[in-house]
């Protein structure tokens, strides 16, 4: 991109993903001060996340996801005022969350799934992340309980995932309605389509008709863009990694239990 003040085009974006790319992250990389998008996933990228990579303070979404980087989360990594998106998913990263994840807070989407981080949940990072839409920290190895400041998190729209950790005690209260409508919402959603699979109808999780099963985790990584609006909740088109495109719809939640629910059998 053409930047006011230089002669040449500076590099304002990098997408090289799923090419099989080895060796470490390039230290290098820190010196492009305009670069906006890092994107890297799906290769083969070993060693830690080079702390460099935080100079670029326009820096708005990092995808290192899919590859084996190890380490710690670098403690710089709140130097970046503009980060929004920031998926290290599918690595070996390891240690505790620095609590300074709460300087992050243009923060939108913060997925650290399937790694190796440990110990407890800081309660401190999610008063001050307000912009959260998608938290996924599944699959890891955080213990203790869930921090009720969780429930601060007003702005999550698509996805809060903690599953598959060694957490215990009790669900902050708006978790536990939230669960419930979920099962619900799921057990509805299969009968459903069993029905449809035994009158020949359409099924869209079988593979004669559309050539492909849709993982629940592929759903949580899609790309999603909001559709619309309505009283039944906010519609996502969510782009799969194979360029499949869904539509997702999130229920609101005003009302009591009967009359969500209500809502959602309507939907399905």
């Amino acid at each position: 991109m053409n930047i006011t003040g230089f002669p040449d085009p500076r590099v304002v974006g990098i997408t090289v993903f799923g090419k099989n790319l080895r060796g470490y992250i390039p230290s290098e990389l820190g010196t492009l001060i305009y670069l906006l998008m890092l994107n890297l996933h799906n290769n083969n990228f070993y060693g830690s996340i080079p702390g460099q990579l935080f100079n670029e303070t326009l820096l708005h979404s990092l995808f290192l996801y899919g590859n084996n980087l190890s380490g710690s989360l670098p403690p710089l990594i709140c130097n970046l005022p503009m980060l929004q998106n920031l998926d290290l998913s599918n690595n070996s990263l390891s240690g505790s969350l620095p609590e300074n994840l709460k300087n992050c807070k243009q923060l939108q989407r913060l997925i650290l799934a399937q790694n190796k981080f440990s110990g407890q949940i800081p309660g401190g990072i999610w008063p001050k992340t307000k912009n959260l839409v998608q938290l996924d920290l599944s699959f890891n190895e955080f213990n203790g309980s869930i921090p009720n400041t969780i429930e601060e998190l007003n702005s999550l729209s698509m996805i809060l995932n903690l599953s598959y950790n060694h957490l215990s005690g009790k669900l902050p209260k708006t978790l536990a309605d939230a669960a419930e409508l979920a099962f619900l919402g799921l057990i509805i959603v299969y009968i459903y389509w069993k029905k449809k699979d035994l009158s020949n109808g359409c099924s869209c999780t079988g593979k004669r008709t559309f050539g492909f099963n849709i993982e629940l985790d592929e759903l949580l990584r899609a790309s999603a863009y909001v559709l619309g609006k309505s009283g039944l909740g906010i519609v996502y088109k969510m782009v799969l990694e194979n360029g499949v495109p869904v539509a997702v719809r999130r229920l609101g939640e005003g009302g009591s239990d009967q009359q969500r629910y209500r809502k959602f059998a309507a939907e399905v």
